[in-house]
């Protein structure tokens, strides 16, 4: 029994050792400057200095969207809703974008017009719920990865900010 409770905390440690990965990570691709080390006080509640205020709110958001989308998939046979995906993206953007629960309104190139967002998210939920059940959960997970990304139905939160910049 002693063993297992050794393992249990290890898998533990891991897990919050690649949610800190993950925002960490995340945040930067979208501009962030908070370092890994403020990235990991900040959700540890440990206040940090000489961060821009977003980028601290960023990962707050992001670890609360983390713990949704954990309590959503543990959940058996949970069928997932545009309202849910909504949700995450506020979650994750609330207070650093306006209207954060609504889809793009902008034309972006190589994407779906706007017009065409709301019938490509139900596709895709439709595909999440339904679709190809022989997949695995690996190759699922690409699929959906690159359907929402094709889609891009949400304004960017700060990555815009960075290519404008150059």
């Amino acid at each position: 029994m002693k063993y297992l409770g050794k393992i249990l905390l290890r898998l533990i440690r891991v897990k919050k050792a690649l949610e800190i990965e993950y925002i960490y990570h995340t945040n930067r691709l979208e501009g962030s400057y908070l370092m890994k080390w403020a990235t990991e006080r900040v959700l540890k509640g440990i206040p940090v200095k000489k961060f821009r205020s977003k980028d601290i709110v960023a990962a707050q958001n992001h670890s609360r969207a983390i713990k949704f989308v954990h309590r959503m998939a543990s959940t058996p046979k949970y069928n997932i809703t545009e309202a849910d995906i909504k949700n995450i993206h506020f979650m994750i953007s609330g207070h650093l974008i306006p209207n954060p629960r609504q889809y793009r309104t902008d034309d972006i190139d190589l994407t779906p017009l706007p017009s065409e967002i709301p019938k490509d998210m139900n596709k895709l939920v439709n595909f999440i719920n339904k679709g190809y059940q022989k997949l695995g959960l690996i190759e699922k997970a690409s699929c959906v990865h690159y359907q929402f990304s094709r889609i891009h139905p949400f304004t960017s939160t700060r990555g815009i900010e960075m290519i404008q910049k150059q």
